[in-house]
């Protein structure tokens, strides 16, 4: 676990520990995936299940690598302000620091939530992919900044799922002064020789 009251980690992250160095992340993984297989290893079995139906192709995990972690938001019913909506804009590109010396033959991105505060939990998304903005010089923040989103709103126990190449950021609750948590296990995913490898 780690960060504070509002925001923490449960798992190694992609990316956090592997923006630093692969080989932060890698030590990450190895020191916490045994807690979480440990603990959840139910949830990471029906995860991998559920994900092969949906996907039709053979899922792993691959030990090396951070299995799903978790983002657990801590709300007390103070005032949020949103105005920070598209700086939070990106796509999933953690596969290029996770897994550099893969070429994959496509990318998943899933979020499932676990619990949600007063005003619930959403996902923004603009309609801009990353590969329209190759080339360009302007920051996907500043196109999220000048485009208007569509909400997708969360459920608990139901997985969003897609590719990460959507511009995308964690939308607000629907009240101004949530309280409670938001809790999600995340994830990414990578299709190789027609097989797909799960991580975080």
């Amino acid at each position: 676990m780690r960060g504070g009251y509002g925001f923490c980690t449960l798992g190694a992250a992609s990316y956090l520990d592997a923006a630093e160095s692969r080989d932060t992340y890698l030590a990450a993984a190895a020191r916490t995936n045994p807690i979480l297989s440990d603990v959840f290893g139910d949830i990471y079995s029906g995860l991998r299940v559920f994900l092969q139906d949906v996907l039709g192709d053979p899922v792993t995990y691959d030990e090396r690598l951070a299995l799903p972690g978790f983002h657990i938001f801590q709300f007390d019913g103070t005032e949020v302000a949103d105005e920070m909506l598209a700086e939070r804009a990106h796509f999933d590109l953690q596969f290029l620091l996770a897994v550099p010396q893969w070429t994959p033959e496509a990318t998943l991105s899933f979020t499932l939530p676990l619990g949600l505060p007063s005003g619930g939990g959403s996902l923004a998304v603009w309609p801009v992919r990353h590969e329209e903005i190759l080339g360009y010089d302007q920051p996907a923040r500043d196109i999220a900044a000048q485009s208007r989103c569509e909400i997708v709103d969360y459920e608990i126990g139901r997985m969003v799922l897609h590719d990460g190449f959507l511009l995308h950021a964690i939308g607000a609750p629907s009240v101004t002064a949530p309280y409670g948590q938001r809790i999600t296990l995340q994830g990414h995913g990578v299709r190789r020789q027609g097989r797909w490898t799960i991580y975080w």
